[in-house]
């Protein structure tokens, strides 16, 4: 197994992490105290959360493969709210929370959903075959010298067929 710590490695978050472990113990709380918090689900405290994961899932996605990077994007997630649970905010200020957040966590992870769908929608969408413009032209020369009705709502059906569904 190889242990060197590259730039850019996300092996750097679990560092992190057990380095506010030490940090949390070497500031003299007596032990650990797994506090959970009770929120609801709606909030500006959510945005940020969905918006947090959406962002640093789309940074990572850059530097790495989709899957990767929604598992970090989690698990730095799960991270912070381990964070959250032992460092109370009146001991600790701006870095503490009121404890761990289920709703944080899965806002959170909605945020990575919502990042990878876009992600599919995106890559479906640039993949997406315009028709010739020589077909819609001439469908629209029979809709212009037409004067059955009949024909003329079949040709529109086939020309909005034509340009939103490719067909």
């Amino acid at each position: 197994m190889n242990f060197r710590v590259r730039k850019n490695d996300p092996r750097i978050y679990l560092l992190v992490f057990f380095s506010l472990v030490n940090i949390h113990f070497l500031w003299g709380q007596d032990s650990f105290t797994w506090r959970i918090a009770h929120e609801n689900w709606t909030g500006q405290d959510k945005v940020i959360h969905l918006t947090g994961n959406y962002l640093l899932c789309a940074a990572l996605h850059s530097k790495m493969s989709l899957p990767k990077a929604m598992y970090f994007t989690s698990l730095t997630g799960l991270l912070w709210e381990i964070k959250d649970s032992w460092l109370p905010w009146q001991h600790y200020g701006f870095i503490g929370s009121e404890g761990f957040s289920y709703t944080d966590f899965w806002v959170g992870n909605a945020g990575i959903l919502f990042y990878a769908v876009s992600q599919w929608l995106y890559q479906r969408m640039k993949s997406y075959k315009q028709p010739a413009r020589k077909n819609i032209k001439r469908i629209e020369m029979v809709l212009a010298t037409s004067n059955s009705p009949y024909l003329k709502l079949s040709f529109v059906r086939i020309l909005i067929h034509i340009k939103f569904f490719g067909i």
